[in-house]
């Protein structure tokens, strides 16, 4: 799982990402908080603050460089050399960071 960095609107609105909390090398929690007005219209029905917990081979927050993602499935990229079918896939809605995470961002040739 990669998390990608804010974008220069999101960076002016938010500050940080509060409702994704990395739990550790392995683990997410995803956090939907309802406001006060909504959470009244519905009285203690689906309309409340939930946590979801997601556990994945790997989590790679907003400031994990391509290095480290590449570090990851540098043996996958071996193995599709070697003449193996290999897949990485790559899944989100639109915006979520899908080509950031396969071709990487602005300034790519400085990460290391």
């Amino acid at each position: 799982c990669r998390m990608r960095p804010l974008l220069g609107e999101e960076k002016e609105a938010i500050d940080e990402v509060r409702h994704v909390n990395i739990q550790s090398e392995k683990n997410l929690e995803l956090i939907k908080t309802v406001d006060g007005a909504a959470n009244e219209s519905i009285a203690g029905g689906l309309n409340k603050n939930m946590k979801y917990d997601f556990e994945f081979d790997r989590v790679f927050g907003p400031n994990s460089s391509q290095g480290d993602v590449f570090s990851e499935i540098s043996q996958l990229v071996q193995s599709a050399l070697d003449g193996y079918n290999v897949c990485v896939f790559a899944y989100g809605q639109t915006g979520s960071g899908k080509t950031f995470t396969m071709e990487g961002g602005p300034g790519i040739e400085d990460d290391e």
